[in-house]
């Protein structure tokens, strides 16, 4: 693995990065490969030429979604305190996106939304063999269980730390003004559910 941008933690090669993730790939047909969110299939087999003998499983995380804007907001409290709650409820005052967890663009069904259209699109293109892929919408807490069913089906290895253990102890406490943070929220965002396909 390669250390991430904090000098701490070493991700796998690709993780975070297509360009290196994808030509990893076909290097390495006889191994399990995983990445982050960050990472899009690029919708052009021009970009990235088809796979033949590999099935890519792409996962997203499920959550109720009032539950999980409360939680999200709760991480900005955790990593910022009472300034990163006012910093996100100005922007919200403005209807402008955050960049902290809450942020709609993370919300679970957004990611797959956008990430499902580019494989759709790069499915369509003419004469090419399909590749294969499956989309797993998993409720969050259950990561664990769901990578023991897909290493059954699939031979997918299960992952250090999948179980889930990571956030039991989070700080208590949130943004004292949490029930206007998350009104103004919903006012803003709330609404580009009905577009999601």
């Amino acid at each position: 693995g390669v250390k991430n941008k904090k000098g701490g933690k070493h991700e796998p090669e690709g993780y975070m990065d297509e360009s290196k993730l994808y030509p990893l790939i076909r290097r390495c047909t006889n191994t399990s490969h995983f990445c982050a969110k960050e990472v899009d299939m690029p919708p052009s087999f021009e970009e990235v030429p088809p796979f033949d003998d590999v099935l890519f499983v792409h996962m997203f995380p499920f959550r109720n979604y009032d539950e999980w804007a409360a939680s999200a907001l709760k991480q900005t409290y955790v990593r910022n305190g009472e300034m990163g709650c006012n910093k996100t409820q100005k922007m919200f005052d403005e209807c402008r996106p955050s960049r902290m967890e809450i942020d709609f663009r993370k919300y679970g069904k957004t990611e797959l939304s956008r990430f499902k259209s580019g494989v759709l699109e790069r499915m369509r293109e003419e004469g090419v063999d399909e590749e294969d892929h499956v989309f797993v919408l998993y409720h969050h807490r259950e990561l664990h269980h769901v990578l023991a069913v897909l290493s059954t089906v699939y031979g997918v290895p299960l992952l250090p730390g999948s179980d889930g253990k990571g956030k039991e102890k989070r700080p208590e406490g949130t943004c004292s003004n949490v029930d206007g943070i998350l009104d103004t929220f919903h006012n803003c965002f709330s609404e580009k559910l009905t577009e999601l396909t």
